[in-house]
């Protein structure tokens, strides 16, 4: 039996005070488990980030014969977002869905998530 209760705490920014939503969940093996929504759509939506960084970068290098070589990066960020738009929904909604059902797992594949690259 899944149950939510949606309560607001206060969580501690070096700046100062945020509300934060965060949902209390009894999973289907009956532990209870807060999640932050905004903390979890933030971890996926930067690792996606990241990795499409990654993807839609390359090296450049010219050599020459008189004077310095030269060395720069070239990303296509209108490439990554749209990647990260793309890909950032269903990730969250997956890690979402399994944090619920069984909270230890749904951590457990967030975190495992987030360290891949």
């Amino acid at each position: 039996m899944l149950t939510t209760v949606i309560d607001l705490a206060t969580t501690r920014f070096v700046g100062g005070a945020v509300d934060v939503a965060w949902i209390n969940v009894t999973d289907d093996r009956g532990r209870c488990w807060r999640l932050s929504q905004i903390g979890l759509w933030l971890l996926v939506r930067q690792n996606i980030y990241n990795r499409a960084i990654r993807r839609h970068s390359q090296r450049m290098h010219e050599t020459h014969w008189i004077g310095p070589d030269r060395f720069w990066g070239d990303t296509d960020f209108t490439a990554s977002v749209a990647e990260c738009d793309r890909d950032s929904y269903p990730i969250y909604a997956r890690l979402e869905r399994e944090a619920m059902r069984d909270g230890a797992r749904g951590a457990t594949d967030a975190v495992a998530a987030s360290a891949r690259q």
